[in-house]
């Protein structure tokens, strides 16, 4: 089994189609069929049924693309972390962060590589889950993640960095956006679009009292991601922690009245002692710490 055929295998799980995979991947048909046969034959395992209706996985192919998808691009992190290692830098420091809070942690960065010129911060852009998964599987030195996320374990260090509170979230253009904060009658008929049942407690708790108070109209969200989609098209408002704060300024981020928060924390594993990790997160907690005396976004 190599990169190629996992490859090979993971877009023909995406297209079921062997010529747009052939296409795809550069590859002939005869080819691309050998492939796969030879890495089924290896496995013991049918991934793929062929019949007259096409192509499409079976539950052992679901199972297998789902999680390798996973592996390979761990692997391929790992992998480019080790090349640089063996150039530019002696040591690398693995960080998991926040897909849209990638752009807050340039201040940390700058101020990390001037003290630390020799070691590589390797930033593994992630979702929460997949990014708590690969910090407990030891892919990752350093995590920032909601404190009531994180398993209770001795192995783990942590620090909380801000407690996130809630905001209403919308377009610039909305009624709404030049408002000091938002009380819960301003969004009385509005279009709400609901975190559908996962997320921070404090997000689901005020989400719950809204419905109670107002009933606005609702429209059901998967993930945060699908939530500002739909702000973006100017299909309504979404109650958000401001960890899912960007820093590009395309959405209005208004204080929603609401008490409670969500700790936020980075985390670390308590018997790594290098001198950058202890070096990382002393900075990262200054640069949050300014970031609240100045009243940003968190």
């Amino acid at each position: 089994m190599n990169f190629r055929q996992i490859d090979l295998a993971l877009d023909l799980a995406r297209t079921l189609n062997y010529r747009m995979t052939a296409e795809n991947m550069f590859i002939s048909q005869p080819a691309l069929s050998h492939q796969i046969k030879a890495l089924e034959a290896e496995i013991g395992v049918a991934l793929f049924r062929r019949s007259s209706h096409g192509v499409s996985l079976t539950p052992a192919g679901t199972i297998f693309c789902r999680e390798m998808q996973k592996t390979v691009e761990s692997a391929r992190a790992t992998i480019s972390a080790v090349r640089n290692c063996g150039g530019l830098f002696e040591d690398v420091l693995r960080i998991g962060l926040n897909d849209r809070n990638a752009q807050r942690f340039g201040a940390i960065l700058r101020q990390f590589t001037q003290a630390y010129p020799s070691v590589l911060a390797d930033c593994r852009q992630m979702q929460g889950v997949g990014r708590l998964d690969a910090f407990l599987r030891h892919e990752l030195d350093v995590v920032f993640y909601v404190n009531e996320a994180f398993p209770a374990s001795k192995a783990i260090e942590r620090a909380e960095l801000f407690r996130s509170r809630i905001y209403c979230v919308m377009s610039r253009e909305h009624p709404l956006a030049e408002r000091r904060i938002i009380e819960p009658e301003d969004l009385s008929g509005k279009r709400l679009l609901l975190n559908d049942g996962s997320g921070p407690k404090a997000l689901l708790h005020a989400q719950q009292d809204l419905c109670q108070r107002v009933s606005p109209t609702v429209q059901l969200c998967q993930s945060a991601d699908t939530a500002f989609l739909w702000i973006a098209s100017g299909q309504g408002v979404a109650l958000l922690p401001g960890f899912w704060y960007d820093g590009s300024g395309q959405f209005a981020f208004v204080p929603y009245d609401w008490a409670e928060t969500t700790p936020c924390s980075i985390a670390w594993y308590r018997d790594d002692h290098r001198p950058c990790l202890e070096a990382f997160v002393s900075i990262t907690r200054a640069v949050f710490e300014q970031i609240q005396r100045e009243n940003g976004i968190l």
